[in-house]
Order: C-alpha cells, then sequence, then structure tokens
C-alpha cells in the first residue's frame, strides 16, 4: 500500500474535504490494514492536525467501523445540515461538516463524547458563527474553524486556521481557548482577533478590550493588554508585544482593509483572499514599493485595483479569470 497517499487521503477526512471517490477509496483500502497499522495512521495524522496528544482509542475503533459502513457521502452532508440546526447559526455560502470519528476524554469532559464542527469558509467570502455559549466568530475568507458539539461544557476550545473576529461571552469563570497552528490564546471575555493562515509567516492577536493570555506552542504565557498586538514569526520563531491601531486589524470584517509601508505583493495577496481573484505578476518588478493607506473592498475589486493602481507604479490587465500586473513603464 502507498501509505503517503492513505495518508493525504485521512487528511482530507480529518478536515471534511474529502470527496466521494476518496472517500471509496479509503473505503476500499483501509481492510488491508491491521488495527495496529489503522491506529498508527490516525495518530499521525491526529498529530499534525493538532487536535490533542492522543487520539482516544474510541475514535479510532469509531473510524474503523465508520469505514466498515457502506454508506456514502449523503449521510454526512445531512448529518452536517441536521448538526448545523442545533449547534450554529451561519452565513451562507458556508461548508459545514463533520468528521466521522468522535472526540471521547479530555479535561474537563467527563464521560462524553463529541463530533468535531468542522466550518469551512470559501475564498472571497465571510461567514459569522454563533456559539453554543453565545460568543461569535466572524470568520475571513479561506479560514477553518473546528469545535466540539458538547462546546458549551466544562471547557470551551476551538480550533482556527485562517483569521477570525472575537466576541467570547464570559461564562461563569469557564476559559475559552483559541488553537492555532502556532498559538494558543486563552481568555474568558473579551473582543480579539486572531490571523494564523498556515502559509502566512507572521501570526498575530490583536486585542481590542479585555484580556488574554497568548502563548507558542505552550510555552511562557504573554499577556495582552487592550490595544496591543502579539505577533509571532514562524521562520525566525521571534515573538513580540506591541500598541496597534486595533482597527487595522479588524476593519477587514467590515470590508476595509488598512496597509501601513506594505510591500505591494502582500497586498494583492491580500486583495485575491477577499475576492477570489487570482494575479499574474512578476514581484520583482515591484522593487521596494510599498503601500500605505486603506482600501474599500465594498467597492468592488475593479474599484480597489484602480485605487492601488494610482498609488503604486503598476498597471493592470483583467483577462479572462485572471489579473495581470505589471510595472508601470
Amino acid at each position: 500500500m502507498n501509505q503517503q497517499s492513505y495518508r493525504n487521503l485521512l487528511h482530507r477526512l480529518f478536515s471534511s474535504a474529502i470527496t466521494k471517490s476518496g472517500y471509496d477509496e479509503l473505503k476500499e483500502r483501509t481492510p488491508s490494514l491491521s488495527d495496529d497499522e489503522l491506529s498508527d495512521e490516525l495518530q499521525r495524522v491526529w498529530n499534525e492536525h493538532d487536535f490533542g496528544k492522543a487520539m482516544p482509542m474510541e475514535s479510532k475503533m469509531r473510524v474503523r467501523q465508520q469505514l466498515d459502513r457502506s454508506i456514502g457521502r449523503q449521510l454526512f452532508v445531512g448529518r452536517a445540515i441536521r448538526l448545523a440546526k442545533v449547534a450554529a447559526a451561519i452565513a451562507l455560502p458556508v461548508l459545514l461538516t463533520t468528521t466521522v470519528y468522535l472526540l471521547n476524554e479530555r479535561k474537563g469532559y467527563v464521560n462524553q463524547q463529541a463530533d468535531l464542527l468542522n466550518i469551512a469558509v470559501a475564498k472571497g467570502e465571510k461567514a459569522t458563527v454563533n456559539l453554543p455559549d453565545g460568543s461569535t466568530v466572524t470568520l475571513n475568507s479561506e479560514s477553518k474553524l473546528y469545535y466540539p458539539s458538547n462546546f458549551n461544557s466544562q471547557e470551551r476550545w476551538i480550533k482556527l486556521e485562517g483569521e477570525a473576529y472575537f466576541h467570547v461571552m464570559k461564562s461563569n469563570g469557564r476559559s475559552f481557548t483559541v488553537k492555532t497552528k502556532n498559538l494558543n490564546v486563552r481568555v474568558l471575555g473579551t473582543t480579539f482577533n486572531v490571523s494564523a493562515y498556515n502559509d502566512d509567516a507572521s501570526h498575530s492577536v490583536v486585542l481590542v478590550n479585555g484580556s488574554v493570555e497568548v502563548n507558542v506552542g505552550g510555552g511562557k504565557p504573554h499577556l495582552i493588554k487592550p490595544n496591543e498586538m502579539f505577533a509571532y514569526n514562524a521562520q525566525t520563531g521571534k515573538a513580540v508585544v506591541e500598541e496597534v491601531d486595533t482597527y487595522s486589524y479588524t476593519g477587514w470584517k467590515d470590508g476595509i482593509l488598512s496597509f501601513e509601508s506594505e510591500p505591494i505583493a502582500n497586498v494583492l495577496e491580500k486583495v485575491s483572499r477577499q475576492f477570489n481573484v487570482d494575479f499574474q505578476y512578476d514581484a520583482t518588478q515591484f522593487g521596494n514599493d510599498k503601500l500605505t493607506g486603506k482600501l474599500d473592498l465594498n467597492d468592488g475589486v475593479e474599484s480597489v485595483m484602480k485605487v492601488i493602481s494610482l498609488a503604486t507604479p503598476i498597471t493592470y490587465k483583467k483577462h479572462k479569470n485572471k489579473i495581470v500586473i505589471a510595472a508601470k513603464p
């Protein structure tokens, strides 16, 4: 068996991104694995998704049982719709799915099991999620949110890939934890922004009000005050805390992007994410050119590109589904 291709299928399953053909292939290949081999593969993928130190044995057995059944993708879609009505009110278009395994015992969850819900926002879209405890999360484009269906239990936790703006309700001293690839953010009741796209080198937490505690990979915690940003560079391993204008980092939820001496390539990447458009350009043409100012995304991509072309030495031309960027002569 090609272990890497099988592992890739498990990754898609855990991310709720598997197709029916992929799921069928997974069902076909799984019986050839022993229980120990499947357990090892599941644990490896579990660790890479950072769901916890060890995948519970009951969850592994659940996967084996689900893959042994003759069921199709439609079961998960229907189940997800039913869970959506109970667990979250979501602005469309959002893909809400649930993994086929169960999360079992975690600290604070006594004799309980919970489905892990996954809310994925498509490129060019945003969504607001109302959590069971009354907290709200606004998800930016290309972001994913994971949380257990018994979220409103003793301990509240979610996992984020991408960017989100949080308004967390206080709840009898129960903590609220946001986990990302590199950061852990612990709060009681507050409003803050977390940016943690997997392909971005810099991950950050910006606090609007209240207080949060941030650590990198379980390391020393840093207490963040209102109007401060905790920024971590995954490439250098360095973390800094500095005072900022919070709206410069949270305005995206209102359709406003703010830049301060931002390289043009970075600006185009963020615009691409917001509008689901592809840019074609040679970054070396821009040299050290940077952009400072605000872009109103509510006016549409054409208006945004006009502003960028006026403020920077670039021209643009739309070609089919791409926008071709060139340096001004």
